[in-house]
């Protein structure tokens, strides 16, 4: 019977592997609260958002669900190009478009301009 072991690894390559392990799972986490944080305070201000803006029952079911309909189909095009053009660069242009569609969202006169926004921070949650 032959035993085949792999050469032992490096301490030093191994402990730069854990720490980018950790890293990656610490960004991922960090992007989880900040899309369960929007989602949350998008369901808490229904109230707010009616008396102010005076959405129809439509609009105001856009205004809840554009947020989930549009991430659902966008993390299988945002995983195929995060796989070809970089994971890093994907990530920080989502960071950049969830702020733009967050402040755009924030400050939307009507319920027409407040949909969008919506769906541009969905945009961000699905890479």
């Amino acid at each position: 019977m032959t035993i085949l072991q792999s050469a032992p690894r490096s301490s030093r390559v191994t402990g730069q592997r854990q720490a980018n392990r950790w890293s990656v799972l610490v960004l991922l986490c960090l992007s989880l609260l900040l899309i369960t944080v929007d989602a949350t305070v998008l369901h808490i201000a229904v109230p707010a958002l009616t008396a102010a803006l005076e959405p129809s029952s439509v609009e105001l079911l856009w205004i809840i669900d554009a947020y989930s309909l549009i991430v659902a189909p966008l993390l299988i095009m945002f995983g195929t190009l995060g796989d070809r053009y970089g994971r890093k660069r994907l990530v920080l242009w989502g960071y950049v478009l969830f702020g733009l569609a967050s402040a755009a969202a924030a400050f939307a006169p009507t319920p027409l301009t407040l949909i969008p926004g919506q769906g541009g921070c969905s945009a961000w949650a699905a890479r």
